[in-house]
C-alpha cells in the first residue's frame, strides 16, 4: 500500500509541476533511463521530442533489453499515461498502454507493475501488467501482449489485446495492489492461444493448466465420445488421443485433471470416464522439455487404483514412480 501511495503522490507532483518544468522532462528511474546496454531505447530523448513530462515510478526490469516501460504526462493532459518504448533493428517504436481522454482526469495509468516473456506455438511473447484507474474508486489490473516477428520487430497481438480482454478489479485500500501478477497474464494467454489448436473439438477451459514452461489442455468431441490431451512447451504442441490410455473404450466425459512434480519431471493427469470403466491419461514433461505419453505408467496406476477420483489416482501414481 505504501508503494501505491508513493506512486500517487509522485504522479500528482509531476502533473502539477509539469507546466513549470523548464525542460519539460523530469528524471526517470534506472529502469526507464539510460542503460549500459546499447539496445536500450533513449527514453529521455524520445520524451523530449514528444513534449512529455516523465513521471518517476518503480517500473519493473523487463526480461528483454530493447523495450523500456514509460510512465509520463503528455502536454495538456491532467492525468498520467503509460506505454512501452522499443528500440530494435527496425528503429524506435512506441506502444501506448493507456492514456486519459483529452481534457479529462481519467482513465489514468498508475504504474507498470510486472512483465514476463514466454513462448507459445514457436512465437516469442512479452506480457506487461499495469494498474489502471478508471474512476476515483475503480482500479483495474490489465495485461498487454506483444510478440517478436522474424525481422525482430515487436507486434501487438490483436487476438489477445482486442478479442480477449481481461480486467481484474483491484481495491486501492487492499494491500498487494502492486504484487507482480504477470504470470497470471501468461496463463491466460496460453489458454486463449491453445484453445483453437484442435479443430472440431471443444476446449475444456476448466481443465486447462499452465506452468512457467509448459501447458496442458483437454479437448472433447462429445458426439463421438473422443478426447484429446495437449501439452505445449513453446514449440508445436503435442497431442494425444484418449485411445492411447483406453484401448477399445471411449471418452464419454472428463472427470478431473491435475499435475504432479517428481524429480524434475511434470506429470499431467486427466481422469476420464469410459463405457467400461474410468481411465487415466498421463503425459509427462521431463528435463529439456521432452514430452511423452506415459501409457505404461497409466496402465500401472490403473492396476493400483479403481480411479474413482483424482486424489486416489495421484496416490497410485506416487507408488508407481
Amino acid at each position: 500500500m505504501k508503494n501505491l501511495l508513493s506512486a500517487l503522490v509522485l504522479i500528482a507532483l509531476a502533473v502539477s509541476q509539469g507546466a513549470s518544468n523548464a525542460s519539460g522532462v523530469s528524471n526517470v528511474t534506472a529502469a526507464a533511463g539510460a542503460s549500459k546496454d546499447s539496445s536500450a531505447p533513449d527514453v529521455s530523448k524520445y520524451a523530449a521530442q514528444q513534449g512529455w513530462t516523465l513521471v518517476k515510478s518503480n517500473t519493473p526490469k523487463l526480461p528483454v533489453s530493447d523495450i523500456t516501460p514509460v510512465l509520463y504526462t503528455a502536454k495538456g493532459d491532467a492525468a498520467p499515461s503509460c506505454g512501452l518504448l522499443a528500440h530494435t533493428a527496425a528503429g524506435t517504436e512506441f506502444f501506448e498502454l493507456m492514456s486519459p481522454e483529452k481534457g479529462a482526469g481519467f482513465p489514468q495509468c498508475l504504474l507498470i507493475n510486472d512483465a514476463a516473456a514466454f513462448e507459445v506455438r514457436s512465437r516469442q511473447y512479452l506480457v506487461v501488467e499495469y494498474i489502471a484507474r478508471d474512476t476515483v474508486e475503480d482500479f483495474y489490473r490489465q495485461y498487454f501482449y506483444l510478440y517478436r516477428d522474424p525481422a525482430g520487430r515487436y507486434i501487438p497481438d490483436s487476438e489477445l489485446n482486442d478479442a480477449v480482454v481481461w480486467t481484474e478489479p483491484v481495491l486501492a485500500s487492499r494491500d498487494g495492489i502492486d504484487v507482480p501478477r504477470a504470470q497470471e497474464g501468461v496463463r491466460r494467454a496460453r489458454g486463449t492461444l491453445l484453445s483453437k489448436t484442435v479443430p472440431g473439438m471443444r476446449f475444456l477451459g476448466r481443465e486447462f493448466m499452465a506452468g512457467k514452461n509448459s501447458s496442458f489442455a483437454v479437448f472433447q468431441d462429445r458426439a463421438n465420445s473422443k478426447c484429446v490431451f495437449l501439452v505445449d512447451v513453446g514449440a508445436k504442441p503435442a497431442t494425444y488421443g484418449h485411445e492411447l490410455f483406453a484401448k477399445g473404450d471411449k471418452c464419454e466425459s472428463v472427470l478431473a485433471s491435475g499435475k504432479m512434480e517428481r524429480a524434475g519431471t511434470t506429470y499431467y493427469l486427466a481422469l476420464f470416464k469410459g463405457v467400461v470403466r474410468n481411465h487415466l491419461g498421463i503425459v509427462s514433461v521431463g528435463p529439456n522439455n521432452v514430452v511423452a505419453a506415459e501409457t505404461g505408467l497409466a496402465i500401472a496406476v490403473g492396476k493400483k487404483s479403481k480411479l474413482a477420483d483424482l486424489k486416489s489416482a495421484k496416490e497410485a501414481l506416487k507408488l508407481s514412480l
